[in-house]
């Protein structure tokens, strides 16, 4: 017999009040990447307005697709080299350099205290804020420049590094 909506409701609702969403969220990303790992580990970092148009009042931020300023919210997430999403942060609209402690200490928690971290960022990370937030968090990262390259002034060179293999198998020096 299936139960009344009233009563799924009620079950529903306390599930939900009895889980912490957080940790919930982070068992999640642990078991994906541990159950499916990505080739390469790299976390590629996106942060972007959300407008919002309902009737609760909430902070504004700079919507760049309408160049305006109105209400919303800012979402960070991280997702790994096969482009799956996996952590993410919602707040008020600040910028990256202010979500970005926040996701960095749930990836932490999801990797490990000891694992090593290279996060990619589109144009969008390249201040010196979000640096310095990765420094603190023990991560480093890969970003491209805003503003155009200046112009090389030194000659280029060609080089090549030949790797020879040991008798164990590993790389020699």
């Amino acid at each position: 017999m299936t139960p009344q909506l009233a009563t799924l409701r009620a079950r529903l609702s306390a599930l939900a009040d009895a889980c912490d969403p957080l940790a919930l969220q982070r068992a999640f990303a642990a078991g994906m990447l541990a159950a499916d790992p990505a080739p390469d580990q790299v976390y590629f970092v996106d942060d972007h307005f959300v407008p919002y148009a309902g009737a609760r009042p909430v902070a504004k931020g700079w919507n760049t697709k309408r160049r305006h300023a109105q209400p919303g919210r800012d979402d960070t997430l991280l997702a790994d080299a096969r482009g799956r999403a996996f952590l993410f942060g919602s707040g008020e609209p600040t910028g990256l350099s202010s979500t970005l402690p926040g996701v960095l200490k749930q990836l932490r928690q999801v990797l490990g205290p000891d694992a090593p971290i290279l996060l990619g960022f589109d144009r969008g990370g390249a201040y010196p804020s979000a640096f310095t937030t990765c420094r603190q968090a023990g991560a480093h990262w890969v970003t491209y420049r805003r503003a155009p390259l200046l112009a090389t002034t030194a000659t280029p060179v060609q080089a090549s590094i030949a790797r020879r293999q040991t008798s164990a198998g590993g790389a020699g020096r």
